[in-house]
């Protein structure tokens, strides 16, 4: 089972808002805490912000590279933004890190054409 860091109470009750206001403090109070900027990013993802999300994405893999999560959830945006060479490449790095990341796995075969 993949750890996850633990989302506020606030997203799970639907206030995005609030979680990105406590997030934001998060970062504002550490900004070396790649986690901070992951879970902001998915809250600003989850507001539609996604050119601000990929900024805290891409902040969080600068912080941890070695976190598959962090890969993955860029990937996505950049695949939201149609971007799909950037998409792929952090699809690639979650599965070079993590080879059973199933999700990665998913996303990539959906980018990559079939002859």
């Amino acid at each position: 089972m993949r750890s996850r860091v633990a989302y506020p109470l606030a997203v799970g009750q639907g206030k995005v808002a609030e979680a990105i206001v406590q997030f934001s403090e998060a970062v504002r109070l550490d900004p070396e805490l790649a986690e901070a900027h992951s879970n902001l990013g998915t809250s600003l993802a989850r507001q539609g912000r996604d050119d601000d999300a990929i900024r805290e994405f891409l902040e969080a893999v600068r912080l941890k590279p070695a976190q598959p999560d962090f890969h993955y959830n860029v990937a996505i945006m950049f695949g939201r933004k149609d971007n799909a060479a950037e998409a792929l490449q952090h699809f690639e790095e979650a599965l070079a890190i993590d080879s059973t990341y199933a999700a990665a796995r998913q996303g990539l075969a959906q980018l990559t054409p079939r002859d």
